[in-house]
């Protein structure tokens, strides 16, 4: 693409893409236009300048570039991101040495006690530059230490392949919306469908217990949960106090209660009539295979437009 343009306009494309953040190095293969961003990167972004050397092949100033980034990050205080320039110079042992010091601070967090939000944040950031390295063990040690991210931490747990400790951490979010039936979900993928249920049970408690917070929201949550127990019954009824009346008629649907559901879609086209939603009305209208009732709501809608 670049290759297109004259020097003067490549030179400007790419101090354009370079100050958006835009330029993709891996799909420029001329020698000319790399050197030339390079040399604008140096202006901006020793590493990526280094990056491009070293897909130029000259591993000398690649190493001069990568060197002067570190010292950049040193003198900001980012010995994590020191750290992650020293691995593209293939030095181990130094990006360790940076790594674990940035993981001091992280666990330092000055001016903030253990158990605090702002410790719990520090470690937090420990824990997301540990993904970054790819270190999900220690990522989850991170989290959980941090007394405030069990979510995540239950999160990084799964993909470890840990599922009782994901439970465990899941019952530990207590700030969390959805903690029990998140841990249902993974009791049930363990094949432990008691347990699940269990959970579920408790899940509609909570929300139950927070109408408040939740206001019609609530019953719509117990519904949801109510399906995943299998209680079609119990879903169709929190789904009317929540005066979803279209989804609760499809679960009697598929409940088999046909003459229920009309009822319930009848009740939908109640509502949707009186917020004058005359599409909305046509559409389970529809959905109950009164066609000619469709038509004639959707222009009374185009009429009323």
């Amino acid at each position: 693409m670049l290759a297109t343009v004259s020097p003067e306009t490549q030179k400007w494309v790419l101090e354009e893409l370079i100050k958006k953040d835009k330029l993709d190095i891996s799909s420029i293969t001329d020698k000319k236009i790399l050197e030339t961003a390079m040399q604008l990167y140096e202006k901006v972004n020793y590493g990526r300048a280094g990056e491009i050397a070293l897909k130029l092949g000259d591993k000398d100033k690649a190493e001069e570039l990568f060197e002067k980034q570190i010292a950049s990050y040193e003198n900001q205080e980012k010995y994590g991101e020191a750290g992650l320039t020293a691995l593209k110079m293939g030095n181990k042992h130094r990006a360790n040495l940076l790594l674990e010091k940035q993981f001091r601070i992280y666990e330092k967090a000055d001016g903030w006690s253990p158990g605090s939000f702002g410790y719990g944040f520090a470690l937090k950031d420990a824990a997301e530059f540990a993904l970054k390295l790819g270190d999900k063990e220690k990522a989850l040690q991170y989290y959980e230490k941090s007394g405030h991210y069990f979510d995540e931490a239950a999160q990084v747990a799964l993909s470890l392949g840990k599922r009782e400790k994901a439970i465990e951490l899941y019952l530990k979010d207590i700030y969390g919306d959805h903690h029990f039936v998140k841990a249902g979900d993974v009791a049930l993928d363990i094949g432990d469908p008691e347990r699940a249920y269990n959970f579920y049970e408790e899940q509609i408690k909570f929300y139950e217990s927070r109408q408040t917070r939740f206001g019609t929201f609530t019953f719509s949550y117990c519904a949801r949960v109510a399906l995943k127990m299998g209680d079609n019954q119990r879903a169709m009824e929190y789904y009317e106090k929540a005066g979803e009346f279209k989804f609760a008629a499809e679960v009697a649907l598929k409940a088999g209660k046909q003459e229920e559901a009309n009822l319930l879609f009848e009740r939908q086209i109640s509502v949707y009539e009186r917020s004058r939603d005359f599409s909305a009305a046509a559409a389970i209208a529809e959905r109950m295979n009164e066609k000619d009732r469709a038509d004639n709501l959707r222009e009374l809608g185009s009429l009323l437009r």
